[in-house]
């Protein structure tokens, strides 16, 4: 018994690592040739467009391992069934749960590598590509291109709701929390400089978009060379870029982790904002790697129940069971963020009913 299993342990692994890494470098090319027209004008060395295709496998990798773990268990276990080996297995008197409970742990495993990739490994591989992104999009012109390298690859610092940033005049300016819609921003403060040093100081309680302009709320403005100190209740300030703008260049939560996610969505609660799509970003980053486990349950249960062995039939079923997945999973994650349904629950939706769908075949494969 201890034989088989690691024999179909070793099948899995070797397909899943084939089937896994083999589309996530696929899916990685296709996008740096979907986006080679906007590279090629920085005229870049094909090292850095082939480090950019690569630091979105991790990325590509946790979309695509529920699929591949649905697919390379089918294939195991439809593979022994045509094999009549599961038939010799009961003759013996061995036990199919027992032979598959290897695979329970494995599924955990998965779930668990599929956690640490999402929380630690893809953020980091994401900031550097949108980094490389913006390097590689700039245009390499004689005596300039530095210059606007540097200004197309910088990015705005937002860490927990906090945005630090420099305005078109080069002012810097703190906004202590930055809504993720960027249409209004809290405690607000820009250092004005000039050839002398800091010249004034502008602080503003609010700050939100008229669909023109950003205006400060409640404001105070600081001229520090004569003292003077204005109050203006709304003051229009241009210099600050639109919110398109921020939206492009800002970090997305999947390059947080998940700590600073929560925090940020606390930190939203407390001031009175409620913001859907970053709680169902936040707990889809639990319950996400989660399928995995679900996946794998499912790839086996259906051909140890059903006895299928044709490769077509089995291809048809992983096909339509990962289109019912992903329909299902994006409606309910649409549903979250518009607020239909309870954002916190939405992400969990489809994990929890494949979930219900897995177990209970499991229970139901003949002995």
């Amino acid at each position: 018994m201890k034989r088989l299993q690691k024999l179909y342990i070793k099948e899995f692994f070797v397909a899943l690592i084939i089937t896994g890494f083999g589309l996530s470098i696929i899916f990685s090319l296709i996008n740096l040739i979907d986006k080679l027209d906007d590279f090629i004008k920085g005229n870049p060395p094909v090292g850095d467009l082939f480090l950019y295709a690569a630091l979105n496998i991790p990325k590509n990798l946790l979309y695509l391992l529920p699929i591949a773990t649905l697919i390379c268990s089918l294939f195991v276990f439809t593979n022994a069934i045509k094999k009549n080996e599961i038939v010799i297995i009961k003759a013996a008197g061995g036990r199919i749960k027992r032979l598959i409970m290897p695979f329970i742990l494995t599924g955990f495993i998965l779930s668990i590598f599929a956690f640490v990739l999402s929380e630690i490994i893809m953020p980091l591989t994401l900031e550097q590509a949108e980094r490389l992104k913006a390097t590689l999009s700039s245009p390499k012109e004689q005596g300039v291109s530095m210059t606007l390298k540097s200004q197309s690859s910088y990015r705005p610092s937002l860490i927990e709701g906090t945005l630090w940033l420099k305005d078109k005049k080069g002012s810097v300016v703190r906004l202590g929390l930055y809504s993720y819609e960027g249409l209004y921003a809290d405690d607000i403060r820009i250092f004005i400089f000039d050839k002398r040093g800091l010249s004034e100081h502008l602080i503003a309680e609010k700050a939100f978009w008229d669909g023109k302009t950003w205006v400060l709320a409640n404001a105070k403005r600081y001229i520090l060379k004569n003292g003077i100190i204005t109050q203006i209740e709304e003051l229009p300030y241009p210099n600050l870029e639109s919110p398109n703008y921020f939206k492009e260049r800002l970090k997305k939560t999947e390059e947080m982790r998940i700590g600073e996610l929560y925090r940020y969505i606390k930190k939203l609660n407390r001031s009175g904002y409620r913001n859907p799509k970053l709680v169902v970003d936040f707990n889809s980053r639990l319950s996400y790697p989660l399928i995995n486990l679900f996946m794998l349950i499912l790839g086996i249960s259906l051909p140890l129940r059903s006895g299928i062995t044709k490769g077509i039939v089995v291809s048809g079923i992983g096909l339509v069971a990962v289109l019912v997945y992903w329909g299902g999973y994006v409606l309910s994650l649409s549903l979250g963020n518009a607020g239909i349904i309870p954002p916190s629950l939405a992400p969990w939706s489809m994990p929890a009913l494949f979930g219900i769908i897995s177990v209970v075949l499991f229970k139901k494969i003949p002995e």
